[in-house]
């Protein structure tokens, strides 16, 4: 990478001593494989705080009708920063889209009872 166009600054923070420093958090295991397992800088600073997305993920994860969800910020026109979530449902649960919706609403009031308003996904 030869850098950010017109942001020397950023290009700094990035590029260190010949390597590209990403951001993300990743292990080797004893076969060598690289996993992924998070960000350093995965961050949704909302109004009244910041909003650690892994945090929201693990708590929608609790939900029995999620088997996989990403969270992550998403701009207004005001550049204010809100919480969403893109959610994969579990199969073969019958339900109709109407009862699916359902259970969206319900995991949201479920986060929105264990963390504040603004770090509950707006989105389904």
């Amino acid at each position: 990478m030869a850098g950010y166009w017109k942001r020397p600054d950023l290009t700094a923070e990035v590029l260190r001593d010949g390597w590209l420093h990403t951001g993300d958090v990743g292990y080797l295991d004893e076969d060598g494989y690289l996993y992924l397992a998070d960000r350093l800088k995965d961050v949704i600073i909302v109004v009244g705080g910041h909003v650690y997305p892994s945090e929201v993920e693990d708590l929608l994860l609790t939900h029995p009708a999620i088997a996989r969800c990403a969270v992550f910020g998403v701009r207004d026109g005001q550049e204010a920063e809100h919480v969403h979530a893109a959610v994969v449902a579990v199969r073969d649960t019958g339900r109709t889209s109407r009862r699916s919706a359902g259970s969206s609403r319900r995991a949201r009031a479920g986060c929105t009872r264990r963390r504040p308003c603004t770090s509950c996904p707006r989105s389904r």
